[in-house]
């Protein structure tokens, strides 16, 4: 039995980009900063999500593929009752709403600033008390 290859279907296709950084947004950054050095919780919306996540943020920093992003503890995402209660990372220019709630941080969020998603900047980290 021969086995033949599959050949491409366009050879001479260029590769897929790469997905450019969104936009930075200063003031959701800003207002992230702040919810950090306050301890409290966020409530945001991603992308096309119709409803708000609850979140709690731990560092705000450039990813290696040069984007602006938050890192933190997802508390509660309605859209998706099996992502609450997990780490997460958002892109902060792909935020369409962000406010910060009343609501103090939930459990200690460990922030590891050696971890390698983080060697191209901090813009701001959760300090440890």
């Amino acid at each position: 039995m021969v086995r033949r290859t599959r050949r491409p279907k366009y050879p001479f296709a260029a590769p897929k980009a790469k997905e450019q950084p969104a936009p930075r947004n200063i003031a959701f950054e800003g207002l992230l900063c702040d919810a950090i050095t306050k301890g409290m919780l966020v409530s945001l919306r991603y992308e096309d999500d119709f409803d708000d996540r609850l979140f709690e943020p731990a560092a705000v920093y450039f990813s290696t593929q040069h984007k602006v992003l938050v890192s933190g503890f997802q508390v509660a995402n309605p859209e998706k009752l099996m992502d609450a209660n997990e780490p997460h990372n958002f892109e902060v220019g792909k935020i369409t709403k962000l406010e910060i709630t009343a609501m103090d941080r939930v459990a200690p969020v460990t922030f590891d600033r050696n971890d390698k998603k983080y060697c191209n900047g901090i813009i701001c980290p959760l300090e440890p008390n």
